[in-house]
């Protein structure tokens, strides 16, 4: 007898440390798995654990219970539970807040490079310069002529007030004092776009000329590109799936890696129609970047709550699933009852997922959960 308890029991411990692999294993799919494809993989894998598992399986049911009990093979924790944000985790990729091509505006050689590639600088701090002799002598002719049209005006407007000239010179008179005005104001303009500054706070990207180039408004040669990283965006294309609870979201988590995050993201956009072709919905979120650490280009993890609820944290190896192959916990009221409660993982940490669906204080099974049934009563229990 004594032999054939202890081969019993080492069957029945077998047989929970194969359904413990199996139960986390669950875990790990319910809460990963997002494609048909990883879907059907996991399925077929479930079913050799299930096999597998099969293999301890004692054709006695009453003897292992009896067994169970008596060697408290059964335990259970107290859980309580805690207001917690739901979560939806995504991936995103960083993107420049601004970006602008610099191009020639005049025509000229280049003569100057004041700013080296991925240098900061301020609003209106030099990056390059153009040959402006040219610039210069066509704006010194304007505001020649703008003075001498000047003068005219006001010598013919003497006239008329004295009778001595009519309504047609006068107007003649200003019309071309007029067009004098802006064509000074035309060449001052391209007399100070030979000298290109930075059109806001940013950071110059990449230099495409030497000097010496010749170039020429004409030709949309772009000089430079010039972009702002402070702060930087993080677009996310956002499944149809999660867009009813995305919507409301206004704050969200950035992941750089494992030891850096960003915990005051801003969300700053939604659009309101999906890309035709993936069936996504692009979501721009602002991050803060001041020393520049993050880059445009990266792919990033995304951490969006998205409403509060009261969770409980339990070990994953206490997930089961239910007779509908939906995920659940094998829970004990006052009587050592035990009761099966459908479940939800919202979030998981190392040591532990975190689900809703609990009552706030709640007996949970996290030893012998398999074998323990629908309105069973515990007789033998640790805690």
């Amino acid at each position: 007898m004594f032999i054939q308890r202890n081969y019993k029991e080492i069957i029945l411990n077998a047989k929970n440390y194969v359904t413990q692999a199996y139960r986390y294993i669950l875990a790990k799919l319910a809460f990963h798995l997002n494609t048909p494809a990883k879907q059907v993989g996991a399925v077929v894998a479930l079913i050799v654990l299930w096999m597998l598992s099969g293999i301890f399986t004692s054709h006695d049911d009453k003897e292992s219970e009896a067994v169970n009990n008596s060697n408290n093979l059964f335990k259970a924790i107290k859980v309580i539970g805690e207001e917690r944000d739901q979560v939806l985790k995504l991936t995103g990729t960083t993107e420049a807040s601004k970006k602008v091509e610099i191009k020639a505006e005049v025509e000229g050689k280049i003569t100057n490079i004041y700013a080296k590639q991925g240098a900061e600088l301020k609003q209106g701090d030099k990056i390059i310069g153009i040959d402006p002799k040219n610039a210069r002598e066509h704006m010194e002719e304007t505001k020649a002529t703008l003075k001498q049209k000047e003068l005219l005006y006001q010598s013919t407007l003497k006239l008329y007030n004295k009778g001595l000239s009519s309504e047609v010179a006068l107007n003649a008179a200003m019309a071309q004092m007029k067009q004098a005005e802006s064509n000074y104001k035309s060449a001052l303009i391209n007399y100070k776009n030979t000298t290109i500054t930075a059109p806001f706070d940013g950071i110059v990207d990449l230099i495409k000329v030497d000097e010496g180039d010749y170039v020429s408004s004409m030709e949309h040669m772009i000089l430079a590109d010039f972009i702002a990283i402070d702060p930087i965006k993080v677009i996310v294309n956002l499944p149809e799936k999660d867009i009813a609870l995305a919507k409301h979201a206004k704050t969200a988590i950035i992941e750089l890696d494992a030891s850096k995050r960003v915990e005051d993201a801003k969300v700053t956009f939604l659009s309101k129609i999906s890309d035709s072709m993936t069936r996504t919905f692009r979501m721009e979120i602002e991050v803060n970047n001041p020393d520049h650490f993050i880059l445009s280009g990266e792919t990033v993890g995304v951490i969006l709550p998205v409403k509060k609820l009261i969770a409980h944290k339990i070990p994953q190896s206490a997930l089961v699933l239910n007779m509908e192959g939906s995920l659940s916990v094998k829970t004990l009221n006052e009587k050592n009852m035990v009761n099966s409660k459908l479940i939800s993982i919202i979030d998981e940490d190392s040591d532990g997922v975190w689900v809703s669906g609990l009552e706030a204080t709640q007996r949970v099974l996290v030893l012998g959960q398999a074998f323990a049934n629908e309105g069973q009563l515990i007789e033998s229990l640790s805690e």
